[in-house]
Protein backbone atom coordinates (compact mmCIF):
# COMPACT_ATOMS: atom_id res chain seq x y z
CA UNK A 1 0.00 0.00 0.00
CA UNK A 2 2.78 2.62 0.76
CA UNK A 3 4.61 1.63 -2.31
CA UNK A 4 1.35 2.43 -4.88
CA UNK A 5 0.75 5.62 -2.83
CA UNK A 6 3.86 7.04 -3.34
CA UNK A 7 3.42 6.90 -6.66
CA UNK A 8 -0.10 8.09 -7.03
CA UNK A 9 0.58 10.51 -4.10
CA UNK A 10 2.47 12.82 -5.53
CA UNK A 11 -0.03 13.20 -8.71
CA UNK A 12 -2.74 13.95 -6.75
CA UNK A 13 -1.02 16.64 -4.24
CA UNK A 14 -0.25 18.20 -7.65
CA UNK A 15 -3.40 18.56 -8.52
CA UNK A 16 -4.51 19.77 -5.14
CA UNK A 17 -1.99 22.54 -5.15
CA UNK A 18 -3.14 23.33 -8.73
CA UNK A 19 -6.82 23.60 -7.09
CA UNK A 20 -6.11 25.56 -3.32
CA UNK A 21 -3.85 28.16 -5.97
CA UNK A 22 -7.44 28.89 -8.12
CA UNK A 23 -9.78 28.71 -4.90
CA UNK A 24 -7.05 31.70 -3.06
CA UNK A 25 -6.51 33.70 -6.23
CA UNK A 26 -3.01 33.27 -6.40
CA UNK A 27 -2.70 33.63 -10.47
CA UNK A 28 -5.50 35.39 -13.09
CA UNK A 29 -8.19 33.96 -13.53
CA UNK A 30 -6.88 32.47 -16.87
CA UNK A 31 -3.97 30.71 -15.94
CA UNK A 32 -5.35 27.42 -16.42
CA UNK A 33 -6.12 28.40 -20.13
CA UNK A 34 -2.28 30.05 -20.73
CA UNK A 35 -0.97 26.88 -19.07
CA UNK A 36 -2.81 24.87 -21.41
CA UNK A 37 -1.47 26.82 -24.11
CA UNK A 38 2.25 26.72 -22.83
CA UNK A 39 1.83 22.52 -22.55
CA UNK A 40 0.55 22.21 -25.77
CA UNK A 41 2.93 24.41 -27.63
CA UNK A 42 5.94 24.15 -26.10
CA UNK A 43 6.16 21.40 -23.31
CA UNK A 44 4.37 18.32 -24.81
CA UNK A 45 6.22 18.56 -28.11
CA UNK A 46 9.72 18.89 -26.59
CA UNK A 47 9.21 16.15 -24.19
CA UNK A 48 7.72 13.89 -27.04
CA UNK A 49 10.57 15.20 -28.73
CA UNK A 50 13.35 13.74 -26.52
CA UNK A 51 11.60 10.11 -25.64
CA UNK A 52 11.60 9.71 -29.24
CA UNK A 53 15.17 11.05 -30.14
CA UNK A 54 16.41 9.06 -26.94
CA UNK A 55 15.06 5.37 -27.85
CA UNK A 56 18.01 3.06 -28.82
CA UNK A 57 17.10 -0.33 -30.90
CA UNK A 58 17.35 -2.31 -28.07
CA UNK A 59 14.78 -0.41 -26.55
CA UNK A 60 12.11 -1.77 -29.32
CA UNK A 61 13.67 -5.17 -28.97
CA UNK A 62 10.66 -6.86 -27.94
CA UNK A 63 8.46 -6.61 -30.64
CA UNK A 64 5.34 -9.07 -29.35
CA UNK A 65 5.09 -6.59 -26.32
CA UNK A 66 4.99 -3.60 -28.32
CA UNK A 67 2.18 -5.12 -30.81
CA UNK A 68 0.41 -6.32 -27.91
CA UNK A 69 0.05 -2.80 -26.24
CA UNK A 70 -1.04 -1.28 -29.42
CA UNK A 71 -3.42 -4.41 -29.92
CA UNK A 72 -4.70 -3.40 -26.73
CA UNK A 73 -4.81 -0.04 -27.44
CA UNK A 74 -6.67 -0.50 -30.35
CA UNK A 75 -9.01 -2.88 -29.07
CA UNK A 76 -9.57 -0.38 -25.90
CA UNK A 77 -10.74 2.49 -28.20
CA UNK A 78 -13.20 0.45 -30.80
CA UNK A 79 -14.64 -0.16 -27.09
CA UNK A 80 -14.73 3.67 -26.36
CA UNK A 81 -15.99 4.77 -29.67
CA UNK A 82 -18.90 2.43 -28.83
CA UNK A 83 -19.54 2.91 -24.78
CA UNK A 84 -19.22 7.23 -25.68
CA UNK A 85 -20.47 7.01 -29.57
CA UNK A 86 -23.31 4.79 -29.55
CA UNK A 87 -24.03 4.95 -25.52
CA UNK A 88 -24.08 8.52 -24.32
CA UNK A 89 -24.37 10.17 -27.89
CA UNK A 90 -20.88 11.72 -28.06
CA UNK A 91 -19.60 13.27 -31.24
CA UNK A 92 -16.19 14.75 -32.78
CA UNK A 93 -13.87 15.97 -30.98
CA UNK A 94 -15.50 15.28 -27.71
CA UNK A 95 -15.71 11.99 -28.47
CA UNK A 96 -12.23 11.44 -29.01
CA UNK A 97 -10.86 13.59 -26.28
CA UNK A 98 -13.18 10.49 -24.13
CA UNK A 99 -12.56 7.73 -26.04
CA UNK A 100 -8.33 8.98 -25.30
CA UNK A 101 -9.49 9.10 -21.61
CA UNK A 102 -10.24 5.56 -21.59
CA UNK A 103 -7.55 4.37 -23.03
CA UNK A 104 -4.38 6.60 -22.51
CA UNK A 105 -1.85 5.79 -19.91
CA UNK A 106 0.54 7.36 -17.42
CA UNK A 107 3.59 5.47 -18.34
CA UNK A 108 6.22 8.12 -16.97
CA UNK A 109 4.61 9.71 -13.43
CA UNK A 110 3.10 6.33 -12.23
CA UNK A 111 4.20 3.68 -14.73
CA UNK A 112 7.74 3.35 -13.63
CA UNK A 113 7.15 3.16 -10.09
CA UNK A 114 4.64 0.67 -9.90
CA UNK A 115 6.54 -1.16 -12.30
CA UNK A 116 9.72 -1.09 -10.58
CA UNK A 117 7.62 -2.62 -7.65
CA UNK A 118 5.54 -4.97 -9.53
CA UNK A 119 8.17 -6.46 -12.02
CA UNK A 120 11.06 -5.00 -11.33
CA UNK A 121 11.89 -3.01 -14.63
CA UNK A 122 10.80 0.20 -16.07
CA UNK A 123 11.27 -1.03 -19.55
CA UNK A 124 7.98 -2.21 -20.24
CA UNK A 125 6.79 1.46 -19.33
CA UNK A 126 9.37 3.47 -21.64
CA UNK A 127 8.07 0.86 -24.38
CA UNK A 128 4.29 1.69 -24.14
CA UNK A 129 5.52 5.78 -23.97
CA UNK A 130 6.90 5.01 -27.71
CA UNK A 131 3.72 3.06 -28.76
CA UNK A 132 1.86 6.12 -27.19
CA UNK A 133 4.02 8.85 -28.42
CA UNK A 134 5.28 7.76 -31.47
CA UNK A 135 1.71 6.29 -32.78
CA UNK A 136 -1.33 7.62 -31.02
CA UNK A 137 -0.74 10.84 -29.29
CA UNK A 138 0.13 12.78 -33.05
CA UNK A 139 -2.59 10.73 -34.74
CA UNK A 140 -5.35 12.31 -31.61
CA UNK A 141 -3.82 15.74 -32.00
CA UNK A 142 -4.53 15.21 -35.86
CA UNK A 143 -7.82 14.02 -35.61
CA UNK A 144 -8.49 16.69 -33.43
CA UNK A 145 -7.17 19.39 -35.93
CA UNK A 146 -9.49 17.64 -38.52
CA UNK A 147 -12.97 17.94 -36.25
CA UNK A 148 -11.72 21.61 -35.35
CA UNK A 149 -12.49 23.05 -39.10
CA UNK A 150 -15.66 22.63 -41.42
CA UNK A 151 -15.71 19.55 -44.06
CA UNK A 152 -15.61 21.86 -46.94
CA UNK A 153 -12.42 23.15 -45.76
CA UNK A 154 -10.67 19.67 -46.09
CA UNK A 155 -8.55 20.00 -49.15
CA UNK A 156 -5.22 18.17 -49.64
CA UNK A 157 -3.31 21.69 -49.07
CA UNK A 158 -5.62 22.33 -46.26
CA UNK A 159 -4.22 18.83 -45.03
CA UNK A 160 -0.77 19.47 -45.18
CA UNK A 161 -0.78 22.66 -43.64
CA UNK A 162 -2.94 21.34 -40.65
CA UNK A 163 -0.22 18.44 -39.96
CA UNK A 164 2.43 21.20 -40.71
CA UNK A 165 1.48 23.79 -37.90
CA UNK A 166 0.28 20.83 -35.44
CA UNK A 167 3.32 21.00 -32.78
CA UNK A 168 2.66 17.45 -31.37
CA UNK A 169 2.98 15.51 -34.43
CA UNK A 170 5.65 17.21 -36.08
CA UNK A 171 7.86 16.93 -32.75
CA UNK A 172 7.54 13.41 -33.17
CA UNK A 173 7.55 13.36 -37.15
CA UNK A 174 10.98 15.37 -36.65
CA UNK A 175 12.78 12.88 -33.74
CA UNK A 176 11.39 9.97 -35.68
CA UNK A 177 12.79 10.93 -38.94
CA UNK A 178 15.95 12.13 -37.08
CA UNK A 179 16.83 8.55 -35.40
CA UNK A 180 15.90 6.43 -39.01
CA UNK A 181 18.42 8.68 -41.11
CA UNK A 182 20.95 8.59 -38.21
CA UNK A 183 21.25 12.51 -37.71
CA UNK A 184 22.64 13.41 -35.03
CA UNK A 185 21.23 16.60 -33.11
CA UNK A 186 24.30 18.85 -31.51
CA UNK A 187 23.88 17.74 -27.50
CA UNK A 188 23.41 21.43 -26.36
CA UNK A 189 20.20 20.78 -28.42
CA UNK A 190 19.03 17.74 -27.19
CA UNK A 191 19.34 18.79 -23.59
CA UNK A 192 17.75 22.16 -24.34
CA UNK A 193 15.16 19.98 -25.73
CA UNK A 194 14.76 18.03 -22.95
CA UNK A 195 14.57 20.71 -20.10
CA UNK A 196 11.57 22.32 -21.77
CA UNK A 197 9.83 18.91 -22.03
CA UNK A 198 10.62 17.57 -18.64
CA UNK A 199 7.93 20.18 -16.65
CA UNK A 200 5.19 18.88 -19.00
CA UNK A 201 4.02 16.55 -16.07
CA UNK A 202 4.18 18.91 -13.53
CA UNK A 203 2.78 21.70 -15.42
CA UNK A 204 -0.29 19.49 -16.36
CA UNK A 205 -1.10 17.95 -13.18
CA UNK A 206 -1.06 21.88 -11.77
CA UNK A 207 -3.28 23.04 -14.55
CA UNK A 208 -5.82 19.87 -13.88
CA UNK A 209 -6.12 21.38 -10.30
CA UNK A 210 -6.44 24.99 -11.40
CA UNK A 211 -9.05 24.88 -13.74
CA UNK A 212 -11.23 22.33 -11.55
CA UNK A 213 -11.89 25.02 -9.65
CA UNK A 214 -14.94 26.04 -11.35
CA UNK A 215 -17.83 28.87 -11.70
CA UNK A 216 -20.79 27.28 -10.52
CA UNK A 217 -22.27 28.41 -14.20
CA UNK A 218 -19.81 25.56 -15.44
CA UNK A 219 -19.36 22.87 -12.81
CA UNK A 220 -19.72 20.01 -13.03
CA UNK A 221 -22.59 17.79 -14.30
CA UNK A 222 -23.79 14.12 -13.53
CA UNK A 223 -23.52 12.84 -16.95
CA UNK A 224 -19.74 14.23 -16.60
CA UNK A 225 -19.32 11.66 -13.35
CA UNK A 226 -20.66 8.89 -15.10
CA UNK A 227 -18.97 9.26 -17.91
CA UNK A 228 -15.74 10.01 -16.36
CA UNK A 229 -16.74 6.41 -13.96
CA UNK A 230 -17.57 4.48 -16.82
CA UNK A 231 -14.01 5.31 -18.57
CA UNK A 232 -11.74 4.89 -15.59
CA UNK A 233 -13.02 1.57 -15.18
CA UNK A 234 -12.49 0.72 -18.62
CA UNK A 235 -9.19 1.88 -18.09
CA UNK A 236 -8.19 -0.04 -14.79
CA UNK A 237 -10.03 -2.83 -15.27
CA UNK A 238 -10.90 -3.74 -18.64
CA UNK A 239 -8.08 -2.82 -20.20
CA UNK A 240 -6.01 -4.92 -18.55
CA UNK A 241 -8.66 -8.01 -18.83
CA UNK A 242 -7.69 -7.08 -22.63
CA UNK A 243 -4.49 -6.84 -22.49
CA UNK A 244 -4.13 -10.21 -20.87
CA UNK A 245 -5.89 -11.94 -23.62
CA UNK A 246 -4.10 -10.38 -26.63
CA UNK A 247 -0.86 -11.44 -24.54
CA UNK A 248 -1.15 -14.97 -24.18
CA UNK A 249 -3.93 -15.68 -26.65
CA UNK A 250 -2.99 -12.97 -29.50
CA UNK A 251 0.78 -12.15 -29.45
CA UNK A 252 2.09 -15.33 -27.22
CA UNK A 253 3.75 -13.72 -24.56
CA UNK A 254 4.34 -15.57 -21.16
CA UNK A 255 5.73 -15.13 -18.10
CA UNK A 256 6.86 -11.94 -16.92
CA UNK A 257 6.05 -10.34 -20.12
CA UNK A 258 2.67 -10.91 -19.94
CA UNK A 259 2.28 -9.72 -16.15
CA UNK A 260 4.40 -6.28 -17.45
CA UNK A 261 1.55 -5.85 -20.59
CA UNK A 262 -0.78 -6.14 -17.82
CA UNK A 263 0.34 -3.59 -15.29
CA UNK A 264 1.35 -1.55 -17.96
CA UNK A 265 -2.56 -1.50 -19.58
CA UNK A 266 -3.86 -1.19 -15.82
CA UNK A 267 -2.61 2.04 -15.55
CA UNK A 268 -4.49 5.54 -14.61
CA UNK A 269 -5.10 8.04 -17.57
CA UNK A 270 -2.35 10.40 -18.31
CA UNK A 271 -2.53 13.97 -17.75
CA UNK A 272 -2.01 14.61 -22.09
CA UNK A 273 -5.76 13.99 -23.03
CA UNK A 274 -6.62 17.06 -20.00
CA UNK A 275 -4.16 18.92 -22.12
CA UNK A 276 -5.90 18.06 -25.45
CA UNK A 277 -9.31 18.92 -23.88
CA UNK A 278 -8.30 22.37 -23.01
CA UNK A 279 -6.59 23.13 -26.42
CA UNK A 280 -9.78 22.10 -28.68
CA UNK A 281 -12.40 23.19 -25.61
CA UNK A 282 -13.53 19.10 -25.52
CA UNK A 283 -15.12 17.09 -23.19
CA UNK A 284 -13.04 19.43 -20.28
CA UNK A 285 -15.29 18.43 -17.63
CA UNK A 286 -15.15 14.99 -18.25
CA UNK A 287 -11.10 14.76 -18.68
CA UNK A 288 -10.48 16.15 -15.63
CA UNK A 289 -12.78 13.84 -13.85
CA UNK A 290 -11.66 10.91 -15.73
CA UNK A 291 -7.50 11.48 -14.67
CA UNK A 292 -8.83 11.83 -10.61
CA UNK A 293 -11.08 8.89 -10.95
CA UNK A 294 -8.43 6.63 -12.59
CA UNK A 295 -6.12 7.56 -10.36
CA UNK A 296 -7.58 6.51 -7.37
CA UNK A 297 -9.41 3.74 -8.76
CA UNK A 298 -5.74 2.08 -10.01
CA UNK A 299 -4.66 3.25 -6.18
CA UNK A 300 -7.54 0.90 -5.12
CA UNK A 301 -6.97 -2.07 -7.43
CA UNK A 302 -2.86 -2.33 -7.64
CA UNK A 303 -3.63 -2.36 -3.85
CA UNK A 304 -5.40 -5.37 -4.21
CA UNK A 305 -3.78 -6.81 -6.51
CA UNK A 306 -0.20 -6.29 -5.13
CA UNK A 307 0.34 -9.50 -3.42
CA UNK A 308 -0.43 -11.34 -6.41
CA UNK A 309 1.71 -9.12 -8.56
CA UNK A 310 4.98 -9.04 -6.26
Amino acid sequence: MEEILNAIGPILILIGVGFAAAALKVLPADAGATLSRYLFYFSMPFLIFSNIYAAKPEDVANTRFLIGYFLTLCLSAVLGLMIFGWGFGLRRSTLIVQVMGGFYANATYVGVPVCLLTVGSAIPPLLILLVQTIIFLPLISALLDFQSIGKSSLSLGGVLKILAVNPILMAGVCALGFRLIGFQVPVFLVHGADLLGKPAMTVGLFSLGYTCYLPEAKGFRRRDFLMATVAAAQKVILQPLAALWIGTRVVGLTGWWVKSLVVCAALPCAVNAFVLSQRYQAAENESKLTLMFSTVLFLIVMTAALPFLS
